[in-house]
């Protein structure tokens, strides 16, 4: 088992980005400071970082054996809600507060991106399909695979709001 003990962010890296290996954290994973995952090579890492650490989509762990570890986010399935580009910015804002409200009660992550709200499918398609359709059609509801939570945690450091 190979420990992780350090990262560097991307805007700390010189120059072309060298590592030995890849692994993917996803966007969950990410805002834990101690997990245990597999590489792409098959290696067993244990990442173990101060607290508050956020592990971002391009980042380059760091080991103890001295070696370097590119963690990536892969694509995971998402939903996307988007608003029509008519909308003025009152109501568009409204919209946002009752959308993460509604979100909110789910205990779903969310993050803004383009202007549409985008998040994990964790549970079933059927409760994004009800938060939608409670603003009448106004919304365009697409399901996708896209990486997520790149540059921020979309539910807060450790894992949660408690």
């Amino acid at each position: 088992m190979i420990i992780v003990n350090r990262i560097e962010l991307s805007s700390e890296q010189r120059g072309p980005l060298a590592t030995d290996d890849r692994v993917a954290i996803d966007c969950f994973q990410a805002c834990r400071n101690r997990l245990a995952v597999k590489s792409e090579a098959g290696r067993q890492l244990f990442i173990e970082l101060d607290k508050d650490v956020y592990l971002e989509d391009g980042c380059r762990l760091v080991c103890e054996n001295g070696k370097h570890v590119l963690a990536f986010r892969p694509k995971e399935s998402a939903f996307r809600l988007g608003f029509p580009d008519a909308m003025d910015d009152q109501k568009r804002e409204e919209m946002y507060f009752a959308i993460g409200h509604q979100l909110g009660n789910l205990h779903l992550p969310s993050e803004i991106v383009d202007g549409d709200v985008l998040g994990p499918s964790v549970t079933g398609r059927d409760s994004i399909i009800r938060v939608a359709e409670a603003f009448s059609g106004l919304l365009n509801l697409a399901f996708l695979d896209t990486q997520l939570g790149l540059y921020r945690p979309l539910f807060g450091i450790r894992g949660g709001h408690h």
